[in-house]
């Protein structure tokens, strides 16, 4: 296993798993912008990194494989064929998303642009959700795998719901936390 340390680079080409004895771990995006915060209560902590370039100031022995997942995609309740380009604009939106499914149109919100990445990451897999969910639960599941399957982590998953949600949709950030639970290996 490589162990890296102090001020680092980490390049994923693919999904890789990562573990640290540190208490607090920071991992930053290529923009250096918060990516991965967790307060560890472990004597070690495992964690996955999506594809891409990151920087962190903790001790990280890279893993073999990435931590697995027990990932549970719901039955579709619909399955709408995806235009094969989706049109991401940014803009005014007093729904904070809304995806045009037959046109491969999404608003996002110009406020989801002060949030952390994989904020905005949740937001945009929940919207291509809708393809194969009418519920807003079912895109939320939709989301939530589709973050699993990349290499994000429960924590950020959970965070991302209760910061994209608000308090009148208190049910389905307990839903994705409920659900959260259940991937544990």
């Amino acid at each position: 296993m490589l162990f890296l340390k102090g001020n680092m680079i980490i390049n994923n080409e693919i999904v890789k798993g990562f573990a640290s004895a540190d208490k607090i771990i920071r991992i930053f995006d290529k923009d250096k912008k918060p990516f991965y915060f967790f307060n560890s209560v472990k004597p070690l902590t495992s964690f996955n990194l999506p594809k891409g370039t990151y920087y962190s100031d903790n001790d990280i022995k890279a893993l073999k494989e990435p931590v697995k997942y027990k990932i549970t995609m719901p039955k579709f309740e619909r399955n709408i064929k995806r235009p094969k380009v989706i049109v991401w604009t940014w803009g005014n939106n007093p729904n904070k998303a809304t995806i045009v499914l037959e046109k491969g149109f999404v608003l996002l919100d110009n406020s989801w642009k002060n949030f952390p990445p994989f904020v905005v990451t949740y937001i945009k897999y929940h919207e291509l959700g809708h393809y194969h969910f009418k519920s807003e639960i079912g895109a939320d599941a939709y989301a939530r795998c589709m973050m699993l399957k990349r290499g994000y982590n429960p924590s950020q998953i959970g965070m991302a719901s209760r910061l994209s949600l608000s308090p009148k949709s208190s049910h389905r950030i307990e839903a994705c936390y409920h659900a959260l639970k259940k991937t544990e290996l």
